[in-house]
């Protein structure tokens, strides 16, 4: 008798299967990164709020004004804060205990550009020299034998729109365009004249022909261009780095700025960051209200020092 038997199942049937369940793999792998994708937040407003710790300054200057009592001018000495007017690296603020130069940031992310606005409070520092020589400032003849007490006086604010190029979970790349903002109230006074008790010779440089003006502050506004670089975990922690800075001469304007920043932010839950930096700002600058003015002032000037801030975002 004879048995039939069963075709044995085409080969294609097995190839097919194991298709179908390589298929299903890879769409559970692509699946959860897409999950874990989605679980890295892009979007984000907040707010930043720290300290900039005892920022070194150093400074040579110098500051031609209205001559007292004349219809001139009086040029100005070149000086140095520090040896010249025993300016000290004690900083001064009206926010925050001394040593700290308060500072706040607003910004606005998403997932291809990001928006800023920074903000550093009033700080100052202050000096006491007996000068070893005679020294103009603003108008104003400081002999050599006088006492004089100085304060160098400053705030800084800004806004900055950055592209973000690369934005992931493991690094951004930012390129960025912005408006900074740097304002000083620089002030010297003697307690003697002549070596006179009782008389006082005050000079600051509120009397300069700057262009802007707000109080008793000169402004020097300039534009910034720069990069900005994001590497790490990014959800949890990152380092970052960023340089920016310009050059300008236009309405009794003439320098430029250079700031650079190196930072790692480690964020223990989604909406909180502690951030540790380190900042060098510089900033060389004439200005004059026209060049026929004899009453103005130039200068070079730099602070770098660490950053502490907390940051909260939603």
């Amino acid at each position: 008798m004879n048995t039939r038997r069963l075709p044995s199942r085409p080969g294609w049937v097995h190839w097919l299967l194991l298709a179908t369940l390589a298929l299903g793999l890879c769409s559970t792998s692509v699946s959860a990164e897409d999950d874990e994708d989605d679980d890295f937040e892009t979007t984000w407003v907040g707010l930043r709020l720290g300290g900039w710790y005892r920022p070194a300054v150093h400074l040579e200057a110098l500051v031609s004004g209205r001559a007292l009592g004349l219809g001139g001018s009086l040029p100005g000495t070149r000086f140095d804060a520090e040896s010249d007017l025993g300016v000290t690296q004690t900083v001064e603020s009206e926010v925050f205990p001394d040593q700290v130069v308060p500072e706040a940031q607003f910004f606005f992310d998403t997932e291809w550009v990001s928006l800023s606005l920074d903000f550093t409070a009033p700080y100052r520092y202050r000096g006491r020299r007996v000068f070893q020589r005679t020294i103009n400032f603003a108008g104003r003849s400081f002999t050599a034998g006088v006492a004089v007490d100085s304060k160098l006086e400053q705030f800084s604010a800004g806004v900055q729109l950055k592209i973000n190029v690369f934005n992931n979970r493991v690094f951004a790349i930012s390129p960025l365009i912005g408006a900074r903002m740097f304002a000083l109230d620089w002030e010297l006074e003697a307690s003697t004249v002549g070596g006179l008790p009782g008389g006082a010779l005050r000079a600051d440089t509120t009397e300069i022909d700057n262009p802007i003006q707000f109080g008793d502050f000169q402004v020097l506004p300039y534009p910034e261009l720069g990069l900005e670089v994001k590497v790490g975990l990014r959800k949890f922690f990152e380092v970052d780095a960023k340089l920016s800075g310009f050059y300008l001469d236009f309405f009794g304007l003439r320098g430029g700025a250079l700031n650079a920043e190196l930072g790692a932010t480690l964020f223990p839950i989604p909406n909180l960051g502690i951030r540790l930096a380190y900042r060098y700002q510089s900033i060389d600058f004439q200005a004059r209200h026209s060049k026929q003015s004899s009453n103005f002032f130039e200068f070079d000037l730099n602070f770098h020092g660490p950053t502490l801030s907390l940051i909260v975002r939603f």
